[in-house]
Formats: C-alpha cells, sequence, structure tokens
C-alpha cells in the first residue's frame, strides 16, 4: 500500500486519531477485551474497569472515532466490536519504513489483534465511488447471493458486505461476517481490498 493512500482510515479519520487512540492504557486493555471476546455491551466492558460508565463510554467514543472499534445496534442493545483494519493500514503506512519503540509497539498489538482473525464487524474507509467497490466484491458474490442491491449490500456464504457513500468521492466498506477467514484474516482481505480498488494493483502480502 503506497503512503499517500494509507492516511485516510474508517470515516475518514487520519493516522494522529489511531496514535491518540491506542496511546491510553485503559483504551488498549479494551481492545483486549474486545479480541478476547468480540460483540460486548458497555455494561460487560465498564465491569472490567475501575473506572465509572460515562469514563469508558469516553474512552470507547475515541476509540470508534480512531475507527478501531465498531458500534451495532441488536434490538435493544449496543454491541461493541473489534475493528483492526486501521492497525494493519499503520503496519502498511510506517512499520515497513521505520524501527524505534512506537513502530515495535504498534507491530505488537497488530500481531495480536490479527491472531485469531475470524468472526465479527470489520470497516474501512475506500477513496473510491461505491460503484468501484462493488465491482471489486465480484469473487465474493459467488453463483447465487442471498442477497444482493447494487451498489450497497451483498450478503453472501456468512458475509454481509455495507457499502455507504461518503465525502469527496469516498465510500465506507464494512464487512459483518459470522466465519472464520483464510489465509492473512479479514483484516488483511480488507486492506488488499483497499489497495486493488484504490490503486488497482493488490498489496504484497507480508
Amino acid at each position: 500500500m503506497t503512503g499517500d493512500l494509507a492516511v485516510t482510515h474508517h470515516r475518514g479519520v487520519d493516522d494522529d486519531q489511531v496514535f491518540k487512540a491506542l496511546a491510553d492504557p485503559t483504551r488498549r486493555l479494551l481492545l483486549d477485551q474486545l479480541f478476547a471476546r468480540d460483540g460486548r455491551t458497555l455494561t460487560e466492558l465498564e465491569s472490567r474497569l475501575d473506572m465509572t460508565r460515562f469514563g469508558v463510554a469516553k474512552h470507547l467514543r475515541v476509540l470508534e472515532d480512531g475507527g478501531l472499534v465498531v458500534s451495532r445496534k441488536v434490538g435493544r442493545t449496543r454491541l461493541h466490536y473489534l475493528n483492526p483494519v486501521p492497525i494493519r493500514e499503520l503496519y502498511e503506512r510506517w512499520i515497513t519504513k521505520y524501527t524505534g519503540p512506537r513502530a515495535s509497539a504498534l507491530l505488537e498489538l497488530k500481531r495480536h489483534l490479527e491472531a485469531g482473525q475470524g468472526p465479527g464487524v470489520h470497516q474501512v474507509f475506500v477513496r473510491a465511488t461505491p460503484e468501484r467497490v462493488w465491482a471489486a466484491l465480484a469473487p465474493w458474490r459467488g453463483g447465487d447471493p442471498v442477497e444482493a442491491d447494487p451498489p450497497r449490500r451483498l450478503v453472501s456464504a456468512g458475509l454481509t458486505w455495507d457499502i455507504e457513500p461518503g465525502p469527496a468521492g469516498t465510500c465506507q466498506l464494512t464487512l459483518t461476517t459470522d466465519v472464520p477467514a483464510g489465509g492473512h484474516g479479514w483484516t488483511f482481505a480488507l486492506c488488499e481490498l483497499k489497495t486493488l480498488v484504490e490503486t488497482g494493483a493488490p498489496m504484497s502480502a507480508p
């Protein structure tokens, strides 16, 4: 992934917002909790911390602003999911170029978050139109998708892809899945798709 394409993440956030989200030990602990078991409520996350509900909610908001946590409302309950895609993008943008304490810490966290890539919610912000992203989803459409609403939504084989248009020719791609991924995992798959759409060339595997 080229450097100039890696600075925009989920909902248009930049690298500084992701670094800020990762800088606080409480927020890293929240990521650890979601890594251990994804899809937790605020009450569940609060129970593991010596902090008020309001304080935990503020930390979750910073993580959401950095694209590292995605929330979904299921009935009357709001669940929070880990989204490791920005970690992968930071890895491609920074860790492969630099060494030092910050790079080492990010690499360790990246490996930790991606070690068990499987079910969950994953998001990436793509600099392209919904139509171009939809066209790139061809390998996942298969012969008989459960639901297809081009270029907004695709449901097939345990995967749900939602494409939401954003400002200035961008869009947000959200993958919701209840099946584990092969290869490098869903984080790598979304980053590969993002790179392919934005540059026309696949990303080199690590």
